[in-house]
């Protein structure tokens, strides 16, 4: 009750949709990945399952119609805005910066949540995407450029170091 909406998964595309339907006062009921307090009933589902010690449990779903594919274009999105952060907190004066050069993993390790969410995208695009080489490098020159950078952190799930990314790191 306290929400007017919440982005659910990726929502590259439905974010700036739903600024642009809030500015223009717009409805933001049939934005894909945007749960209101109108629409939600439509698109969550209760589904028991079974858990671990083999008790029914109530799980929420969302259902796959309400979410748009995968976006594999990354080299299409703009530079993360990081003057939000960085020129407003104490993150400006911090030399170390964060990057990510795609999103997603194939694999499936127990403790972690990619092998739910991949299965939630299942014939919704690709699991792993990520910019070319070009952009990536682009971004950070960029970022160097505008604020003082001593120490990259490269946050991906998987960095390319594989034999078949050779090109890419290349």
């Amino acid at each position: 009750s306290y929400l007017d909406a919440i982005g659910v998964l990726e929502c590259d595309d439905a974010w700036p949709e739903l600024l642009d339907a809030l500015e223009n006062k717009g409805d933001i009921n049939n934005i894909p990945n945007i749960l209101t307090q109108d629409n939600h009933r439509q698109f969550l589902r209760d589904q028991p399952i079974l858990n671990v010690l083999g008790q029914k449990q109530n799980v929420v779903f969302i259902d796959p119609k309400f979410y748009r594919n995968r976006k594999t274009d990354f080299d299409s999105l703009p530079y993360m805005d990081r003057a939000l952060i960085y020129d407003n907190t104490a993150f400006k004066n911090r030399y170390k910066r964060t990057h990510m050069a795609g999103r997603g993993c194939p694999f499936r390790c127990t403790y972690c949540f990619e092998e739910k969410w991949n299965a939630m995208y299942r014939g919704k695009g690709k699991l792993f995407q990520r910019y070319s080489p070009v952009r990536f490098c682009e971004e950070l020159a960029d970022l160097k450029n505008h604020y003082d950078t001593r120490f990259l952190k490269l946050y991906d799930d998987m960095f390319p170091t594989f034999k078949q990314d050779l090109p890419w790191l290349r």
